[in-house]
């Protein structure tokens, strides 16, 4: 499997991952927190199918911060707006469990969900860009 369907398979995860988010149909039922970590996971994963792209060796992680710099430090550019995909990170491990944290409210499961959205439409813009005109060396 070449390096551009490695990308896709990751990046429809992240898709996947950024449709569960948004199933947001029966609040009772459904925490805010286990959707947030499902925006975080689209947005993790779409960093990795870029990081696949770029040929970047990656570790596992769930640090947004960290999966941004090792683009980053390629000259890659993401759009300003979209750096704010690293708050996500807080809701990757510490939330998805019952413990000593503040419920994670509409507002912020809103924010969560756009932030994720915005940032997935973003790779898969710039990995089909990629896929139909590859760079060469």
């Amino acid at each position: 499997m070449n390096k551009y369907e490695r990308a896709l398979q990751w990046l429809n995860r992240a898709k996947s991952n950024v449709t569960i988010a948004r199933l947001n149909s029966n609040k009772d039922l459904i925490f805010y927190e286990d959707l947030c970590f499902e925006a975080e996971q689209a947005v993790e994963k779409a960093l990795k199918a870029l990081c696949i792209l770029f040929d970047i060796k990656f570790p596992r992680t769930h640090n947004i911060q960290h999966l941004v710099e090792l683009i980053e430090n390629i000259n890659f550019k993401f759009p300003e707006e979209l750096l704010a995909i690293k708050e996500l990170t807080e809701y990757s491990v510490e939330t998805r469990y019952p413990g000593e944290y503040e419920s994670v409210s509409e507002e912020e499961y809103n924010r969560a969900i756009n932030l994720s959205t915005k940032f997935v439409e973003f790779a898969d813009s710039h990995i089909t860009n990629m896929i139909k005109f590859p760079f060469k060396k």
